[in-house]
């Protein structure tokens, strides 16, 4: 049977939760994304094994910069740039749910640090 899946993103992840339960399987769920509702709160849960949190919030921090940089010269364009990301597991979820301004959507509870 399978073991492990690996979602393109935390909303697949959470269909697939829906569906090993409904079958009664024990399968081990990982998705993608940091999506607070949708991965890092059923991560909490202990629903979801694990997310790739992309941080929308620094990602758009980045993508701001890099805009400035193309229209100042700073860089031609047309370059690679990497945005932040982490695995999450249950061991440093609540690091990062406790911190509401930094994540859209909003957490669906108050988390502590």
């Amino acid at each position: 049977g399978i073991a492990m899946i690996f979602a393109a993103n935390d909303y697949m992840a959470l269909g697939a939760v829906q569906a090993a339960k409904a079958l009664s399987r024990s399968v081990v769920i990982y998705g993608s994304d940091g999506d607070p509702n949708a991965g890092l709160e059923p991560i909490a849960a202990g629903g979801l094994k694990a997310t790739l949190d992309t941080s929308p919030f620094a990602m758009g921090r980045v993508a701001l910069q890099v805009a400035v940089d193309c229209l100042t010269g700073a860089i031609p364009g047309g370059e690679f740039t990497e945005t932040p990301g982490a695995v999450v597991d249950q061991t440093g979820v609540n690091a990062i749910l406790c911190k509401p301004d930094l994540l859209y959507p909003k957490p669906t509870k108050a988390y502590a640090c």
